[in-house]
């Protein structure tokens, strides 16, 4: 175990050992906060995840004041999947202003940034690299410094107006579920039923035709969805996954499970509100209720 250093970045952190369970609590500086599980921390090895892109999914999950991700040997494999490294200097740019603006709340105020800290941002490789971006924005006079603080200039203003797109509303809604006989009638009458009447298309891989590996169409196919179903009956690993890649990218996650099953739950998700349903109608009323009250675009 690697101490008092965090297991993503080495940095100086605050561990502490969750009670009642083989984890740990970390707040790193540099990555956020998330937990880790006993068995990873030990090996002291991530394996070949890139530690740059972990830092970056955690520490955008605790900017969204997410609830501190849980890594294991499945997930420390797949998170790095929900964040990318930009594509040149223009898009790393872009991610600056966005910060600089969403993190200050006001025009007129200065932001502090931290090139040693604050390098997961926008997924660079290293503190270098981030000098390297926030200095061209500079030099672009996108920013305005004072120490270590920026805020936009009316040219950084300007430039966030030319690259902000159109929103546009997907109609798709994917659903993470065990995919077993003795669900498939919630799955026909309370779950594509309440998303149809909705006004959205359900999308279940496993009722798809695809050429791609079922992993790469399932990061796809959440991409592509303006929210997603996970029903957690039956306890799959699977579903927690996608679940959680959804959350690292701010897709609205509408959680379920048969009351039965409810007890089982991972601690890790027991604090969201789940529906937990008794009959495929009671699924169905409950599902299409906590659509419409919380995903824009629902029919009613």
């Amino acid at each position: 175990m690697s101490g008092n250093h965090c297991f993503i970045c080495s940095a100086d952190v605050t561990v502490g050992q969750i009670d009642n369970r083989d984890a740990f609590y970390v707040e790193c500086p540099i990555c956020g906060h998330y937990q880790i599980s006993g068995s990873l921390a030990m090996s002291g090895s991530l394996g070949s995840s890139p530690s740059y892109k972990l830092s970056a999914a955690i520490r955008r999950m605790s900017l969204a004041d997410e609830p501190p991700y849980y890594i294991d040997s499945q997930t420390v494999k797949t998170l790095p999947d929900s964040v990318t490294h930009p594509d040149n200097p223009f898009d790393a740019i872009d991610r600056i202003l966005n910060y600089i603006i969403t993190k200050g709340g006001r025009d007129d105020k200065y932001v502090p940034i931290e090139p040693t800290k604050d390098y997961p941002l926008i997924c660079a490789l290293d503190p270098n690299e981030f000098s390297f971006y926030i200095n061209k924005a500079m030099e672009l006079e996108y920013l305005e410094r004072i120490n270590a603080t920026y805020r936009l200039s009316l040219k950084g203003y300007e430039r966030l107006d030319t690259i902000r797109p159109q929103p546009v509303m997907s109609d798709k809604a994917f659903v993470a579920m065990w995919f077993d006989p003795q669900l498939e009638e919630a799955w026909t009458n309370g779950i594509q039923r309440a998303i149809v009447e909705a006004g959205f298309k359900p999308i279940r891989i496993d009722l798809q035709h695809h050429n791609e590996k079922i992993c790469d169409r399932i990061i796809a196919a959440i991409r592509e969805s303006a929210f997603i179903v996970a029903d957690f009956t039956g306890q799959r690993g699977g579903v927690y996954y996608e679940a959680g890649f959804a959350m690292g990218l701010s897709k609205p996650v509408i959680w379920t499970v048969k009351q039965t099953d409810i007890e089982r739950l991972h601690f890790d998700t027991r604090q969201y509100n789940h529906i937990a349903w008794e009959s495929v109608e009671d699924l169905y009323h409950k599902l299409l209720d906590r659509i419409r009250a919380t995903i824009p675009g629902s029919k009613r």
